[in-house]
């Protein structure tokens, strides 16, 4: 196996949301990938930061054209929704960019507490989906689950940080 990610992440997010600062945490989770050699794809997770109003929904599909540091040059890709009128305070600068201002705290936590609760929620449901495809994915995928859930719970997310 060549230097390969099992979990990629990618961000696109006002500065203030927390959302940058959390989600590059989760390539962590890139251990399950030796855990599990013979999953057929890697995952590649898109956190957008949007206002409701646009109506952007959380989706995956599979890609089988990534690059080839990618496993069997496909990946799951998971984009996750974040309503940025959910977040705790105010998440775009009024008038100039300061590049000073620090990421509030508490949308840092919020971040990491919807983050999780959306990738737990429809993780179960993507995989699902590609079951036929990947028929293998049907004797395992409990499995995954429940150490990709466990694994959240060693990055000291699971629910604890408000």
């Amino acid at each position: 196996m060549k230097n390969e990610k099992f979990i990629a992440v990618v961000v696109r997010a006002d500065v203030y949301s927390g959302v940058s600062e959390a989600a590059y945490e989760l390539e962590d989770l890139n251990v399950l990938g030796s855990k599990y050699p013979d999953f057929p794809f890697s995952l590649f997770f898109t956190f957008d930061v949007t206002s409701n109003e646009y109506g952007n929904k959380t989706q995956s599909r599979i890609d089988r054209r990534m690059r080839e540091v990618f496993r069997n040059q496909t990946a799951l890709m998971i984009t996750i929704v974040l309503e940025r009128e959910k977040f705790p305070k105010e998440t775009l600068s009024k008038g100039s960019y300061d590049r000073s201002k620090l990421t509030p705290p508490e949308n840092i936590a919020h971040a990491r507490k919807i983050m999780e609760k959306e990738l737990i929620e429809i993780l179960p449901i993507a995989l699902k989906k590609q079951e036929k495809n990947f028929p293998l994915l049907a004797e395992y995928s409990a499995t995954f689950i429940a150490d990709f859930e466990m694994e959240f719970a060693k990055l000291g997310w699971g629910g604890s940080r408000d």
